[in-house]
């Protein structure tokens, strides 16, 4: 299947990510940092989330329109504080429906640890429910929501060509949000929030 083949192809790439976001996200104390966590967020999944509208919709993938991020994120900041300046430009290449499944592979895998995520969040900072939306995500749905992806990533799991570009793409996302989680603390946040 598919889905195996992400899981284990993209494994390396996965784990370094996680590796590196759950040091920031362990950090977060205040206010002011929870909104920084949320711009990096937003700063990579909004013009991503852009490039992948343009080859799915809801007759690709199952509540295409519903499983976007965007708008909890700006929900999270209180629909304000998003800075549009601060959006990633080095993005991986979207430009076929097997590109975009490969990047939306990442942005829905996200969704199986919010759980642990918003816990981890609202104990630590005191963030309440109604701000931990992203993480939410999907709230008791969401195992459904994910069994619905991968039902559909599968599918495309028949032709080799396909197939490689699912896996390349996912593996690339993997690497260009590393790379803007890298590059989005400046020294100084970086001195606050240490990156190991």
């Amino acid at each position: 299947m598919l889905s195996a083949r992400l899981k284990e192809e993209t494994k390396a790439a996965h784990q370094s990510l996680e590796k590196a976001m759950v040091v920031y996200i362990r950090k977060v104390q205040t206010e002011e940092q929870y909104v920084r966590l949320l711009q990096l967020f937003y700063g990579f999944y909004r013009p991503l989330e852009e490039r992948i509208a343009r080859y799915v919709d809801d007759s690709i993938m199952p509540e295409f329109n519903s499983r976007a991020k965007t708008g909890r994120l700006l929900n999270d900041m209180d629909n304000g504080a998003a800075d549009d300046n601060i959006l990633a430009v080095d993005l991986p290449v979207i430009e076929s429906l097997a590109a975009a499944l490969g990047a939306m592979y990442v942005l829905e895998g996200s969704t199986l640890g919010g759980e642990y995520i918003a816990k981890m969040l609202a104990s630590q900072s005191g963030i309440k429910d109604s701000r931990l939306s992203f993480f939410n995500s999907y709230g008791n749905k969401r195992m459904e929501m994910w069994a619905g992806f991968i039902e559909t990533i599968n599918s495309y799991g028949n032709d080799s060509n396909i197939s490689r570009q699912v896996v390349d793409s996912a593996s690339q996302t993997f690497l260009k949000f590393k790379s803007w989680l890298i590059a989005f603390y400046t020294p100084v946040e970086a001195a606050v929030l240490p990156f190991r």
